[in-house]
């Protein structure tokens, strides 16, 4: 793939569609600029597995603002936070290490 070096900063800020209907969508991923194209969106209702996935992730976000309002688990969360490198806020940290253990 060819870098054009000219287009480099208008690219490397680009997030989200041009227009309403465009089926492009632009992300940075790894400090990269990412064009993703979605040509049949499912415009259904939720499956039964969707509707699992949705409310996992909802019981894991509240539980996440429990575990963070908590001044004592908080602080043992901050700790554990600073020692790794990979998420980059600590609400993502905590979720992340929550979300195996939620079950619904």
């Amino acid at each position: 793939m060819a870098f054009i070096k000219t287009l480099e900063p208008a690219v490397k800020y680009m997030k989200g569609k041009f227009n309403k209907s465009d089926s492009t969508y632009y992300k940075q991923m790894y400090n990269h600029t990412v064009g993703v194209r979605v040509d049949n969106p499912y415009k259904g209702a939720d499956t039964a597995a969707q509707i699992a996935v949705k409310n996992k992730f909802k019981a894991c976000w509240l539980q996440t603002d429990t575990e963070l309002a908590d001044t004592s688990k908080h602080a043992e969360w901050l700790a554990k936070f600073k020692k790794q490198r990979k998420c980059k806020t600590l609400r993502t940290y905590v979720f992340s290490k929550l979300y195996p253990t939620i079950t619904i």
